[in-house]
């Protein structure tokens, strides 16, 4: 399977960057960027192993705590009022990152409703009250698990994710 994906994607952003004009040279130059950036990403795949050592180092700092399902998190600023339900729509700030600070995805004001994103997102959220900002640890089993997610998340990744509670509708 990496002996076709990787070219797909050399292949794709090729045509991406002929597209916005550039010369073919820099476009082949960001497709094997990219195709490196992957590679290297594979090289370095998270296992259950790195998991355990990652929250074990993490139980010793300051302000992390820890549910009976495996979530940590630290809270930056308390909120005030109700917490949502498990079927709530919130709104929400956030960055997600991998355990190494690589950021995989962020949003502001984006609205949803719990019972639609991972397990581990979804309970650390309804700790929160409107106006707290959390630091979540999602180990792999409470967010994508053993399969990752669609090439961005990979096989057993511990998230991370900075995350502010505006709203719950």
């Amino acid at each position: 399977m990496k002996r076709f994906a990787l070219p797909l994607i050399a292949i794709l952003t090729m045509v991406s960057c002929a597209r916005q004009g550039q010369e073919s040279e820099q476009a082949e130059e960001v497709a094997l960027d990219q195709t490196e950036v992957i590679e290297n990403k594979q090289e370095a795949a998270p296992t259950p192993a790195s998991e355990a050592e990652f929250f074990a180092a993490l139980e010793k700092e300051d302000g992390v705590k820890s549910t009976p399902s495996g979530l940590h998190y630290k809270v930056v600023k308390e909120g005030e009022g109700a917490k949502p339900a498990p079927t709530s729509t919130v709104v929400v700030d956030y960055k997600g990152s991998f355990t190494d600070g690589t950021e995989f995805d962020s949003g502001n004001g984006i609205s949803f409703p719990l019972n639609g994103v991972i397990p581990g997102f979804s309970e650390g959220i309804q700790l929160m009250s409107p106006g707290a900002e959390y630091i979540l640890y999602i180990p792999y089993a409470l967010g994508y698990g053993e399969n990752g997610a669609g090439g961005v998340i990979p096989p057993c990744a511990t998230l991370v994710f900075d995350v502010k509670l505006n709203e719950i509708k």
